[in-house]
């Protein structure tokens, strides 16, 4: 599911290196919001993954939505693992967000 986009034996031996994450981590509440610290109004972006199979694309836009976030980019066709399946395109789709920030704080 997080390697889809990879051969079969690839994805099975990424996955086997990750490591285990306690449950507490996703059923406990944190202790601080970014969305709404002062210091990163307007300065957080999103990149979708469109093929995501573990965070499908259309939760992914409610999350956005509910964060209020306004900068957005798409990798089509992406799953849950971009940095591994296509470094390059996520590097591209990052820089572009933060030229994007930084050319707003101009303003």
């Amino acid at each position: 599911m997080l390697f889809h986009d990879l051969a079969d034996d690839e994805a099975e031996k990424l996955a086997d290196m990750l490591p285990m994450q306690p449950y507490t981590c996703f059923s406990t509440p944190a202790h601080r919001d970014p969305y709404r610290d002062p210091n990163f109004q307007k300065k957080i972006g999103y990149i979708f993954t469109e093929a995501d199979r573990i965070v499908p694309l259309e939760a992914q836009k409610m999350y956005v939505q509910m964060g209020g976030i306004e900068k957005k980019r798409l990798l089509e066709s992406s799953s849950h693992s971009p940095h591994v399946e296509r470094p390059g395109e996520l590097v591209d789709a990052v820089l572009d967000l933060v030229r994007e920030i930084l050319e707003e704080e101009k303003l």
